[in-house]
């Protein structure tokens, strides 16, 4: 059996993104989460960063990643801020899978990085 491929959710917090965790669930062993983002949903992100223990995750809204931060402290995970953040998550190149559900024009710079 090969590896599990690496995974990068470019907001993990609407629909596309829970429902790509829900195949993430389903096919245990075939991906590893890596990396989240999300623009405000801080309690759905805690939540899945806990559950899934990504190497980190990215937060634009500077309040709502003060929460995350408070939340996820001592869990050795990484809290990336800014407008900035999903897109310097998006160019890690441990991802072998990178899915872009940032809703428009808000994703197209996560989207390059990833590239």
């Amino acid at each position: 059996m090969s590896s599990p491929s690496g995974l990068c959710i470019l907001g993990s917090t609407g629909s596309i993104g829970t429902q790509t965790l829900q195949i993430v669930d389903a096919l245990p062993g075939r991906f590893v989460v890596n990396a989240l983002t999300a623009n405000s949903n801080a309690d759905l992100l805690v939540e899945q960063a806990l559950r899934y223990q990504p190497k980190r995750v990215a937060v634009a809204d500077r309040e709502v990643a003060s929460h995350v931060a408070a939340r996820l402290d001592g869990s050795g995970i990484e809290i990336l801020v800014g407008t900035d953040a999903s897109a310097e998550v998006a160019a890690h190149d441990d991802d072998s899978i990178v899915v872009a559900a940032i809703v428009g024009f808000a994703g197209l710079s996560a989207v390059l990085s990833a590239l």
